[in-house]
């Protein structure tokens, strides 16, 4: 057995679970680590997300482990996360920002109203990509009376613990944790190392097995680190426009104004 894990939640063996299984378990293999399939319930607790939790145990058997979810690209570039997140410190990519970081502030201050204030101020973590050592291990124990099973649910009970127990944080790029919210910017998915079809991914009309089915073959087409800028342009063009109608949100609604628009 290796020292490290790494670790992916999958209720069921779908299609996207069939493409990045193999990709994840590769790059379990350079990370000298086990790979993992999270795949029964234990924890019982909500959705299946909660099954993240079942990390508490494996911190008995390993010092560290990295959770990822399968709905992701693994690119072979991607490197070793645990020679690059220090032991004492959980790595995370956080996304509170753009026009998301106004309804993550109000998750923040939910959870806290109802708990208690840790003084959690920013910093909305995403699951999809996090990994912790032994010494987080008590981030993951379940207090029923003060677990978060409500819209969020293990990014907020993760992040309001990491708060509460006053965990040092490693905060990663977006390349380890790419969502369509971090091209809103204008950032190229295909340039990170990891890809996360979260929601409803990067295309529209597309579903997220497709749309990663998609991506691999330009992934494996131009064995590239940084690909031309007309790659996907169309696709990113459209999620810049949904990140400015979101601005735009924000700033009729701090004008007392409301609006509506499909993309």
């Amino acid at each position: 057995m290796n020292k490290f894990a790494i670790i992916t939640r999958a209720y069921e063996i779908n299609e996207m679970s069939k493409i990045s299984h193999p990709l994840i378990k590769k790059y379990a293999i350079k990370c000298n680590a086990d790979f993992i399939v999270i795949k029964e319930k234990k924890i019982n607790i909500g959705p299946f997300h909660n099954e993240i939790f079942q990390a508490y145990k494996l911190l008995e058997k390993y010092e560290r482990v990295l959770c990822i979810d399968s709905d992701v690209i693994v690119k072979r570039n991607c490197p070793n996360i645990f020679d690059i997140v220090p032991l004492d410190k959980v790595g995370v990519v956080y996304e509170d920002i753009g026009p998301r970081k106004s309804s993550r502030m109000r998750d923040i201050e939910s959870v806290q109203k109802k708990f208690g204030h840790v003084g959690w101020k920013s910093g909305y973590l995403n699951t999809g990509f996090i990994v912790f050592s032994r010494c987080h291990k008590e981030i993951f124990k379940i207090n029923k009376k003060e677990f978060w099973n409500d819209l969020g649910y293990d990014d907020i009970q993760l992040g309001y613990m990491i708060n509460k127990l006053n965990m040092p944080v490693f905060k990663l790029d977006q390349k380890f944790n790419h969502m369509s919210l971090f091209s809103e910017s204008g950032r190229n998915w295909l340039n990170s190392y990891i890809i996360h079809y979260a929601g409803s991914g990067f295309y529209k009309n597309l579903a997220r097995s497709e749309q990663m089915k998609k991506d691999l073959k330009l992934i494996e087409k131009y064995h590239k680190d940084n690909f031309p800028i007309f790659i996907n342009l169309i696709p990113r063009l459209r999620l810049i426009l949904i990140g400015l109608y979101g601005y735009y949100e924000i700033f009729m609604k701090f004008f007392g104004r409301k609006s509506r628009m499909g993309l």
